[in-house]
């Protein structure tokens, strides 16, 4: 990660600390996280998803911050459509 990247990361990650309330988190959990989002890393997308039991990751394919729905609207509705089913990626 570049200096920007890795600043622009700390200041969200100081406010929310995801990380330490993800194991915590004790129903149905759908993380949808597109893979080019430039304010957070999709790889803190799979960081929490493995935190959360039984969590499941879509991931959005060129997906940026805020196009998801845009970009991936089916898949998006049929993941939550079908609940925690099983493994969406």
């Amino acid at each position: 990660m570049d200096v920007v990247g890795a600043s622009c990361w700390s200041r969200p990650t100081l406010l929310f600390d995801t990380l330490a309330k993800a194991p915590s988190i004790a129903i149905p959990t759908l993380i949808i996280h597109g893979d080019a989002d430039e304010i957070v890393p999709f790889r803190m997308g799979e960081r929490v998803t493995a935190a959360i039991p039984g969590a499941r990751l879509l991931r959005v394919a060129g997906g940026h911050h805020g196009d998801l729905l845009q970009r991936a609207h089916t898949s998006i509705v049929d993941a939550i459509a079908g609940g925690a089913a099983g493994p969406v990626s």
